[in-house]
């Protein structure tokens, strides 16, 4: 899956062709999916996009299930890709290339971790066993734009919660994370 990104100038009327928003090259026989993408506008022509990342492997640390380290095209970073409208027919044009906004990339099989017999695991079918194995990838995915910064807010595992598991370690639950990026960072002018 790829992000694409269309906008009008004419309040709908028509439509600019829409471009591909991720600018990673996947291997012919390694692809990665870009997903959830979130879009804002802020001051001085500034337009974000924001969206869910599988280009990097899962790496091997202790919020990462033993099964899913270095799964390809599976764990999840956020992605950020700056726009620049300076109100010309052409539209928003890139500023730079995709950033990588999340600190640490996440493993959306988390939390893998039981509590009082109870799987943890955030079942879109909402059961105990999850019955089709489908997990539900929290959807609460919110970006702003401020005369100084951009802001995202989204779901990790990576952070462990205080509460212990069956097995003796913390559990992974899907928590908020804000990230906050200068617009100074992403590009002269933005």
């Amino acid at each position: 899956m790829d992000v694409k990104f269309t906008q009008s100038a004419d309040g709908g009327v028509t439509w600019t062709t829409p471009v591909v928003v991720n600018d990673n090259v996947d291997a012919p026989t390694t692809p990665t999916d870009q997903f959830q993408p979130t879009v804002a506008a802020g001051p001085a022509g500034a337009v974000a996009i924001t969206f869910y990342d599988r280009r990097k492997a899962c790496p091997s640390d202790a919020s990462v299930l033993a099964a899913d380290v270095g799964r390809t095209n599976f764990c999840i970073d956020v992605s950020l890709q700056a726009y620049k409208d300076n109100g010309i027919a052409a539209g928003a044009v890139p500023v730079g290339h995709n950033a990588r906004i999340t600190k640490f990339t996440w493993d959306p099989e988390q939390p893998g971790q039981h509590l009082g017999g109870l799987s943890q695991y955030p079942c879109a079918g909402a059961r105990d066993p999850c019955p089709d194995g489908r997990g539900f990838i929290g959807d609460y995915f919110g970006l702003a734009i401020s005369a100084g910064n951009i802001y995202a807010l989204f779901v990790s595992t990576h952070y462990p919660s205080n509460v212990t598991a069956d097995e003796g370690v913390r559990v992974y639950y899907q928590q908020q994370v804000l990230a906050t990026v200068k617009r100074a960072d992403v590009g002269s002018g933005y």
